[in-house]
C-alpha cells in the first residue's frame, strides 16, 4: 500500500534532518594566537566563548602546557583568574551569552618559547571541539627563527632550531601556522632573523616584506631559505608567479631566479666565500640563483649556479638560501651551516672587513687523554671576535671553551674531556669549532680512555 505523498514527504524530511550534521553550540573567537613578551610580562590573549545553541550549554576548557619550567600559564574566566595549577575549567553558558576566556602566559628567567594548548568541547555535545595554540617568544634571543613552511608539527624548523641551539645560538621558532604572520615590531628584538619557507613554495607575502625591511632598515640581518621559495616568486611559469616579491627578492635581498635544480645536489664553497669558506654539503636541491646588484656568491651548486648569495643593507646583511635548511642531510652538516650562517651575521660589514680570513687550528696532542691543546692564530691588526667550541658527531654542543674578543697573534685553548656540566665525556671522536670572525676552522680530537 502506497503512503500518502504528504507523509512521504515528512518521511524525507525527517530523514534528511536526522542526517544533517549538528549545528554548532558555540563560538570561539580572538584576534592574535602569538606575541614577544619579555621577562615578567604577563600576555594575556583575550578570546570569547558564545552558546550559540538554543539551550544551556556547558563548555569545557583544558589548558595543555609547552613552556620552560620558570615560566607560568593559567586560565581566567571574565574576571576570576585560576591558579597555574587547574589545568580543567567549565564555562556554563546559557542560551547566546558570551564569556571572556583569557589565555595568560608569562616569561620568567628562561629566554625562549612558551605555548599553551588549549581545546574546548561541548557537553551538550561532545562533537563540537576546538583548539587553538597561543605562544609567547622572549625578545632577548640571539636568532628568532619564523616558520613559514606550514610543515606539519614544524618539524623542518625544529631541525633547524636543534643545529642552532648547537652552533651556541639562544633560538626560538616563530610558527606562523599558530602564531600569525611576525609584525615588524615583533622582529625589533632580534639581531638574527632566517625566514624558512622549508620544502613547501611559499615566499613572504607582501606584508612580510615591508616588515622585514623595517627590520632589515634598523640594522637586523636576515636569511632567507627555502627549496622553491625563489622559484615560486620568480618564475613565470610557477602558479604563485609575484612581480613584486620578484623585484623585492633582485633589489632588496640581491637574488635573481635561474633555474630549479629540481633533484638531490650539493652545494660548496664559492671561490673567495665570504663566510662558507670549505663548507660542502648534501641538499635536497632547490633554486639555482644568481647575485643581483652588489650581491655576491658564497655557495654554489655541484651542477653549476649560485646556492647562496648575501648582501650588504645599510649597516644590516642579507642573505637567500636557494635550498631548504632543514635538508641538509646529516646534523653534523647543518650545525656547520648554522654556525657559519651566525659568523656571517655577527662579522662586519666595511668592505674591509668582507674579505675570508682563514684560520688554521690544529691539536696536541691528539688522541688524548686526559687534555689537549688547541692552537690557532688572530690575525690582523686589531681585536676579533673568537669562539672555541666543541660538539659531538650529532652536532651537539658540548662544551663552550672560549667566547669573547681576543687580539692578534697566537691563541691556546686547554679541553679537558668534559662537558659544560664538568662530567667526564666517553671515548670517541669530538670536533672543536674555532672560530676567529668570519673565518672557521673544524679540528677532529680524539677522545680515547
Amino acid at each position: 500500500m502506497r503512503k500518502p505523498l504528504a507523509l512521504a514527504a515528512l518521511g524525507l524530511a525527517l530523514a534528511a534532518l536526522s542526517a544533517a550534521p549538528a549545528a554548532a553550540t558555540f563560538a570561539w573567537d580572538f584576534a592574535e594566537t602569538g606575541a614577544v613578551s619579555d621577562y615578567f610580562q604577563l600576555k594575556s590573549f583575550h578570546t570569547v566563548v558564545t552558546n550559540t545553541g538554543a539551550a544551556p550549554d556547558t563548555v569545557h576548557v583544558n589548558l595543555v602546557k609547552d613552556i620552560p619550567a620558570a615560566w607560568a600559564a593559567s586560565l581566567c574566566e571574565e574576571e576570576l583568574c585560576y591558579p597555574p595549577f587547574v589545568l580543567d575549567i567549565d564555562l556554563e553558558l546559557a542560551p547566546g551569552q558570551s564569556i571572556d576566556l583569557l589565555i595568560d602566559l608569562t616569561p620568567i628567567t628562561t629566554p625562549g618559547r612558551g605555548r599553551s594548548h588549549i581545546t574546548l568541547s561541548s557537553s551538550a555535545d561532545p562533537g563540537q571541539v576546538a583548539q587553538q595554540t597561543f605562544s609567547v617568544v622572549t625578545p632577548d634571543l640571539d636568532l628568532l627563527l619564523i616558520d613559514a613552511s606550514g610543515e606539519a608539527a614544524g618539524l623542518g624548523a625544529g631541525l633547524v632550531e636543534t643545529a642552532a641551539t648547537a652552533a651556541g645560538a639562544v633560538t626560538a621558532v616563530w610558527d606562523q601556522a599558530n602564531m600569525g604572520k611576525a609584525l615588524a615590531a615583533d622582529l625589533a628584538g632580534y639581531p638574527a632573523v632566517v625566514w624558512l619557507a622549508g620544502a613547501g613554495a611559499v615566499y613572504p607575502d607582501a606584508a612580510e616584506r615591508a616588515a622585514l625591511d623595517t627590520y632589515v632598515d634598523g640594522g637586523g640581518h636576515l636569511l632567507l631559505a627555502g627549496l622553491d621559495l625563489v622559484t615560486a616568486a620568480a618564475d613565470p611559469g610557477s602558479p604563485g608567479y609575484d612581480i613584486a616579491a620578484r623585484d623585492w627578492l633582485r633589489e632588496r635581498m640581491g637574488a635573481a631566479w635561474v633555474a630549479d635544480t629540481g633533484s638531490l645536489d650539493t652545494v660548496s664553497a664559492a671561490s673567495g666565500s665570504y663566510a662558507y669558506g670549505g663548507a660542502s654539503y648534501s641538499v635536497d636541491g632547490g633554486d639555482v640563483l644568481a647575485p643581483w646588484g652588489s650581491a655576491a656568491t658564497s655557495l654554489t651548486w655541484g651542477g653549476g649556479g649560485t646556492a647562496l648569495v648575501w648582501n650588504i643593507v645599510g649597516t644590516a646583511k642579507v642573505a637567500v638560501a636557494g635550498f631548504d635548511i632543514a635538508g641538509i642531510a646529516t646534523d653534523t652538516a647543518r650545525t656547520d651551516f648554522m654556525t657559519r650562517t651566525l659568523a656571517f651575521f655577527a662579522a662586519g660589514t666595511t668592505a674591509a672587513e668582507h674579505a675570508p680570513r682563514p684560520v688554521a687550528a690544529r691539536a696536541w696532542p691528539n688522541p688524548f687523554n686526559p687534555r689537549t691543546t688547541i692552537r690557532f692564530e688572530v690575525g690582523g691588526e686589531r681585536e676579533q671576535p673568537v669562539s672555541v667550541r666543541i660538539h659531538d658527531l650529532q652536532g651537539r654542543l658540548v662544551r663552550r671553551l672560549q667566547a669573547g674578543v681576543a687580539a692578534p697573534g697566537p691563541q691556546t685553548v686547554t679541553w679537558d674531556g668534559r662537558d659544560d656540566a664538568g662530567r667526564g665525556l666517553a671515548t670517541g671522536i669530538y670536533l672543536a669549532r674555532v672560530q676567529v670572525g668570519d673565518g672557521l676552522d673544524v679540528v677532529k680530537l680524539a677522545l680515547v680512555k
